[in-house]
């Protein structure tokens, strides 16, 4: 006897393109499911058809007068004036009233699928901000509707807070925290009265009341992990353009390198787990043979420029026409070949580089770089033509004058393709969790894990404008960080450096038809998705996907 189960995916309004890729996550979990003997079916709300369901045509059309002066209005790209912010608080206001009633139609559109399957279990992915608070509301609208089915629920949400989400909801049977391919079969066991919770690793749960946790096991040979499944008659949203073809390829897993701010190796392991070149390139092939796409982004958080170079070479050994982007790592390798990556197909790489000063680098982040090596591995991959992207954390702890000075020199040296910049964000079970002092932080918040657990960014507004977050960066209040984190930017754009390009986008860019143009991209996509211009947002996921797919 098998299971039937569904997999849920809601993650609210996707304010950026990357929201709009196939969920390689739930993927992976639906091929473990079937090589188990269940059946399943992904319910993946992250497509361009919510863009339409979430934004109203009446409100996208006052967005767009609005976001069409703010991002392209007389030249001024940065001023926001108190009137510009009291719109766009009316229309979050309203935003939000439609969102709660889109959302009882999603609860309603999921329960007519339990009807009709009448599934063992269900899975809900948790996200945050809305797709946090909203899940919430659907299970439990789903739990009283139907008390006997089970509930389980994982993702980053779980990763980060764990047993805290028990605090604001019963409606989760268990949570998964860490990998859930071994997991899910064993919970469609216990659904049959074959398991016990207690002997299922990498559970949280509750029993009368009381939290019980079993032990995290992490898999170790990924090469034997079932292949993930896109297939649209199990991954619905896989169907036609409601997706960008980007596929996520889960190259390697874990990190090693412990630094103080990162959530990666609470989420991964603490570990670096490689799947073989061999074993990708056999991914590429079947996502190639069976759905036609042949451009795709590694999962991986620090992909070893070694292992991405045995890959390329197994790429270019195999005769693929593939384009791909990755995270990279700074280190004392970058004598290796971009080249070689170059010519298998890399398009971009995604550094994580945070400041360009040794002293942050160490004592604030916990690092083991220096900004030399952070320059000769750019400057390489540059060097080779691939879009090299250096992403920063400012004001970093310890943030001085100089310090920035030391940071911006650098970034004009290296002169990147592009530098996303984000203030420090504190996460749960990290170095500067456990120790905000030491690195220069106040916790403000009784209960920070709740109250951030529930935050809502407001990606319609600067960060500045964003509800407070409830610590402090070297004594300073969340506006006034947030403040210099956009300040910064604004310097590094004066400079002629580009800002908030993802490599992940800048592979989209290169689909759309925008390479070189990155700039031009960027604006489209921040008008596009914060307007809610669903036509033009479909009309350029069919471009990018036209691309992917060789349709023209």
């Amino acid at each position: 006897m098998v299971t039937r189960s569904i997999l849920i995916s809601y993650a609210g309004y996707p304010f950026t393109p990357s929201s709009l890729m196939p969920d390689n996550g739930l993927a992976n979990l639906a091929g473990a499911l079937l090589e188990a003997g269940h059946s399943t079916l992904i319910l993946d709300y992250g497509t361009v058809d919510m863009v339409e369901k979430l934004y109203p045509p009446d409100l996208s059309l006052k967005a767009q007068r609005i976001y069409r002066r703010l991002i392209y209005g007389n030249g001024n790209r940065s001023g926001v004036t108190i009137r510009d912010v009291a719109a766009l608080k009316y229309l979050d206001y309203r935003l939000n009233r439609f969102r709660i009633r889109a959302v009882r139609g999603i609860a309603s559109d999921i329960i007519g699928k339990i009807e009709e399957l009448r599934p063992d279990f269900i899975g809900f992915k948790l996200w945050n901000g809305d797709g946090f608070s909203d899940s919430v509301k659907i299970a439990e609208l789903i739990k009283r509707s139907y008390p006997g089915l089970k509930i389980v629920a994982g993702g980053p949400q779980v990763d980060i807070y764990g047993s805290h989400i028990y605090t604001v909801t019963d409606a989760f049977d268990a949570l998964v925290c860490a990998e859930g391919e071994e997991v899910l079969p064993l919970f469609g066991e216990y659904c049959l009265n074959r398991e016990y919770l207690s002997r299922i690793p990498n559970l949280i749960y509750k029993i009368g009341g009381r939290i019980r946790k079993t032990p995290v096991r992490w898999i170790q040979d990924l090469d034997h992990l079932p292949f993930p499944v896109y297939s649209p008659d199990i991954y619905p949203a896989m169907e036609g353009d409601r997706k960008i073809k980007i596929i996520v390829l889960d190259e390697s897993r874990g990190c090693s390198n412990r630094c103080a701010f990162c959530i990666q190796p609470i989420k991964s392991g603490g570990s670096l787990r490689l799947k073989s070149p061999r074993r990708v390139v056999e991914e590429m092939k079947t996502c190639i043979r069976d759905f036609g796409v042949t451009s795709f982004r590694y999962a991986g958080s620090s992909t070893p420029l070694k292992h991405a170079v045995s890959i390329a070479d197994q790429i270019i050994e195999e005769g693929l026409k593939v384009t791909y982007s990755s995270f990279g790592h700074v280190g004392n390798d970058f004598n290796l070949s971009f080249e070689t990556l170059k010519k298998s197909g890399c398009h971009s790489i995604f550094f994580g580089i945070e400041s360009g000063s040794g002293e942050i680098l160490q004592r604030g982040f916990g690092k083991k770089i220096n900004p030399e090596m952070i320059r000769e591995t750019m400057l390489s991959c540059r060097r080779a033509g691939i879009f090299t992207v250096g992403s920063m954390i400012f004001p970093a702890p310890f943030e001085t004058e100089k310090t920035e000075q030391e940071s911006f020199e650098l970034l004009r040296d290296i002169n990147p393709d592009s530098v996303p910049i984000q203030f420090p964000g504190i996460y749960p079970r990290t170095a500067w969790r456990r120790n905000p002092e030491k690195y220069n932080f106040r916790i403000t918040a009784k209960n920070y894990e709740l109250e951030t657990m529930n935050y809502k960014i407001k990606l319609l507004f600067p960060p500045r404008y964003w509800a407070p977050l409830p610590y402090r960066v070297n004594n300073m209040k969340f506006r006034e960080f947030a403040g210099k984190t956009t300040d910064f930017a604004k310097r590094l754009e004066a400079a002629g450096i580009l800002t908030h390009i993802s490599d992940d986008q800048a592979l989209m860019a290169l689909h759309a038809g925008y390479r070189g143009r990155e700039r031009t991209f960027r604006d489209r996509l921040r008008y596009l998705f914060a307007s809610g211009d669903v036509e033009n947002i479909r009309n350029l996921v069919s471009t990018i996907n036209d691309s992917i797919l060789k349709r023209k």
